[in-house]
């Protein structure tokens, strides 16, 4: 998902990371944020951005909600 400011939201791996965009960051991949892993198997790539809130989810079903601080 990408964000206002040009980032993106990533969610694999069984984890959730905020990262530089390509314009802001055009040579290489830069992690700003990331989250632990959580959860068994496969993630639900989909994730949702609600009122200063991510949240996201795996197979088995556990979501994460995760508040965004500015």
């Amino acid at each position: 998902m990408a964000t206002g400011d040009q980032r993106l939201v990533v969610y694999g791996n069984k984890r959730l990371a905020l990262v530089e965009g390509a314009e802001r960051s055009p040579n290489a991949y830069r992690e700003l944020a990331v989250t632990e892993p959580f959860g068994e198997g496969f993630s639900w790539p989909h994730v949702v951005l609600a009122e200063g809130r991510v949240y996201c989810r795996n197979m088995t079903g556990e979501l994460r909600c995760y508040a965004l601080n500015r």
